[in-house]
């Protein structure tokens, strides 16, 4: 889930999903690798930044661009 950046980082309604959750054969991948396959709209480069801003949240917690992903998810 990514967060808005119009609304407060505690307010629950501050994240949208990206999409369904990581299925099996993503797993294990890095969290930037599979934001930039997956959500063409930003470079790995971009998905990074985001990551170290923590603006990315995955099972409500804040991640970093080297987090290992596990199968489901979101």
């Amino acid at each position: 889930m990514i967060k808005s950046p119009e609304q407060n980082l505690d307010d629950d309604l501050s994240y949208r999903s990206l999409g369904a959750g990581v299925t099996p054969e993503k797993s294990g991948l890095r969290a930037d690798v599979y934001l930039a396959e997956n959500f063409r709209f930003l470079s790995r480069a971009g998905w990074q930044k985001r990551l170290r801003l923590g603006e990315v949240v995955i099972d409500g917690q804040v991640v970093g661009p080297a987090y290992r992903l596990k199968a489901g998810q979101s």
